[in-house]
């Protein structure tokens, strides 16, 4: 019986006061199936993965809760000027707050976008074309509203993100988002085996199946998270 496995390169960056801090490089085992990773990664031992629930992936889309990661030798295969970015261009501050965050994607043309909507009103996306999402009444599932954009070869990388808050008061403290967590959530997928992922595909037992969905990440994928204390 073939169980479903996802093996996945993981670049982690966030913006903070003072810029972007250093990347965190890591490859991460998961499984669709609950339960225990400790027959897959019998072969994995010499690649450094420790499996357990100690560290939560965030994929915007999905939380990896439970799972197996590696940070040895995870730094071929990608580089830092392959980063997304996400940089506040304007910000003005009152009852009517807006910011301005210019999105630039770097080498995907596909990627997710959570906005918090325990912060965030309502928004307006923009690319060379014009307004990709207009300002209009927004979905969200627990406090998120996520966008999913995938592009040909061409397509623009560059985007401008409008955001609309809510007044002072609109929410309570306990409601409201804490001062350090993210305001946006942004994954970019590539299409690319590095060489750790290719290891570890390569060593898993011949009845591991590697999955995807349409919201599942391909095999490097690059996080950016905003944080609300801009």
């Amino acid at each position: 019986m073939h169980m479903l496995h996802q093996v996945l390169h993981v670049v982690e960056v966030t913006n903070k006061h003072g810029g972007l801090q250093n990347p965190v490089s890591y490859v991460s085992l998961s499984s669709l199936t609950p339960g225990k990773l400790t027959k897959e990664v019998k072969n994995l031992h010499s690649e450094g993965f420790i499996c357990g629930e100690g560290r939560i992936v965030d994929l915007v889309t999905f939380t990896i809760h439970y799972g197996c990661t590696s940070f040895d030798n995870s730094e071929a295969g990608w580089s830092e000027s392959e980063i997304p970015t996400m940089h506040v261009e304007s910000d003005t501050k009152g009852n009517d707050r807006v910011t301005v965050v210019s999105i630039d994607a770097g080498i995907s043309t596909r990627w997710f976008l959570a906005i918090n909507t325990k912060e965030i009103q309502n928004f307006k996306l923009e690319g060379a074309s014009g307004v990709l999402v207009p300002r209009s009444d927004k979905s969200d599932v627990d406090g998120w509203h996520i966008i999913q954009y995938s592009g040909g070869k061409d397509s623009p990388t560059v985007f401008s993100l409008t955001l609309f808050w809510f007044g002072n008061g609109t929410y309570s403290s306990q409601e409201a988002a804490e001062p350090h967590s993210p305001l946006l959530k942004l994954r970019t997928d590539v299409n690319r085996v590095t060489p750790k992922v290719a290891r570890a595909i390569e060593k898993l037992p011949s009845w591991c199946s590697i999955f995807g969905k349409s919201t599942s990440p391909l095999t490097l994928s690059f996080l950016n998270t905003l944080e609300v204390d801009l």
